[in-house]
């Protein structure tokens, strides 16, 4: 029974009661979450640490600890933007999903298709990969680029149009559709003709047909903070057992595999989306089906891991994101209806397994 419907109702004294211990119930688990938070900080050499769980259709629990500088005395807030890291790639697929639905592109479109003039300067082997094989790693392209800060041209699509080609003359490549190989050049590409088609930039379409639908008003470009600025977190590296600070993410180029920044309120309005939540008009059922469906025998679909976990009762869609001075992890079990996100503002090879904890003790504190 809802709050709402309490209060309407004529109801009895033993039933208010129970209202609220239920509200009790909910802070004392608000309190663990933050716990949970201030263990990783002291576990896990990170100067701050976001965590975030709940069910689609509530407001989540989101916790906070540490700094937003390790060398300043300035405490992270739960408002806070954190970098997504490769867990941009799961909004750009949803993106290219929102231009099929609208008409402007096809899920078989390739650079061939919708910019022959690029498409000729590439090998003719890679010309027709599609959109599809892009997005789930199948179109046989190197992991990165040749040279991600390249920028002949006028601006950032020029860019990526010029990585491109230089990428694919000098890299090694393997036959389109054979094989599952993550590729962060491949993303890119998936950008880049969405880019070719409408003539707007990856950037402008993101703001104008995922943001500003899903009132993800925090989201933005590259490191959340600029020009040692401290209103925002920055990034960390650990070097012979010191934090550096930093200011640095990928290369604008490469925005559509890994640029994006957010509030992890808003990351979760995002992830809603493949638990049955986000508004009604968004991405048709079968659409959303789709984009959580990895292609023949491999375990990647459109910016997702996919597996099975006898927890979440069936699939859970799992991925992490690191510019190498922040680490993310999203987790999803859209049977059940729950989101559990982390972010910490270090990168690392380690930071994998202070998710994993925080994955599990959240899910602890979601059953209880």
């Amino acid at each position: 029974m809802t709050k709402s419907r309490l209060v309407r109702a004529t109801v009895t004294t033993a039933l208010l009661l129970l209202v609220g211990r239920l509200e009790v119930v909910s802070a004392q688990t608000s309190d663990a979450l933050q716990k949970l938070s201030e263990e990783l900080l002291a576990k896990s050499n990170s100067p701050a640490v976001f965590l975030a769980y709940g069910e689609v259709g509530k407001p989540p629990l989101i916790a906070a600890a540490g700094k937003r500088k390790s060398d300043a005395d300035i405490p992270v807030t739960i408002n806070d933007h954190v970098h997504l890291g490769s867990c941009t790639k799961a909004i750009t697929a949803v993106l290219i999903a929102r231009l099929v639905e609208q008409g402007a592109l096809r899920w078989d479109d390739s650079l061939a298709s919708q910019a022959p003039e690029l498409s000729v300067r590439l090998p003719e082997s890679h010309r027709s990969v599609t959109l599809e094989q892009l997005l789930q790693h199948r179109a046989g392209f190197p992991p990165n680029a040749r040279d991600w800060w390249l920028t002949r041209g006028r601006n950032v699509s020029e860019y990526r149009s010029e990585i491109l080609v230089d990428s694919l003359k000098s890299l090694p490549l393997e036959p389109p559709g054979k094989v599952e190989a993550y590729s962060n050049l491949g993303y890119m590409t998936a950008g880049l003709i969405a880019e070719c088609r409408t003539g707007e930039s990856w950037e402008e379409l993101m703001q104008r047909d995922v943001f500003r639908p899903l009132a993800m008003e925090s989201a933005g470009f590259g490191p959340p903070s600029l020009h040692g600025s401290l209103e925002q977190p920055w990034g960390h590296t650990l070097e012979q057992g010191k934090l550096k600070s930093s200011q640095q993410d990928n290369a604008a180029a490469l925005g559509p595999a890994g640029t994006l920044h957010v509030s992890m309120a808003d990351w979760f309005r995002f992830c809603e989306l493949y638990a049955g939540g986000g508004p009604n008009d968004f991405l048709k059922a079968g659409t959303l089906k789709k984009l959580i469906k990895p292609d023949l025998n491999g375990e990647y679909a459109y910016g997702w891991g996919v597996m099975k976990r006898d927890w979440a009762k069936g699939e859970i869609l799992l991925h992490a994101g690191s510019n190498l001075t922040w680490y993310s992890k999203a987790c999803i079990a859209p049977k059940l209806g729950r989101i559990y996100l982390c972010v910490f503002n270090r990168g690392g090879d380690d930071m994998d397994q202070w998710a994993e904890q925080a994955f599990a003790q959240m899910i602890r504190l979601s059953n209880l």
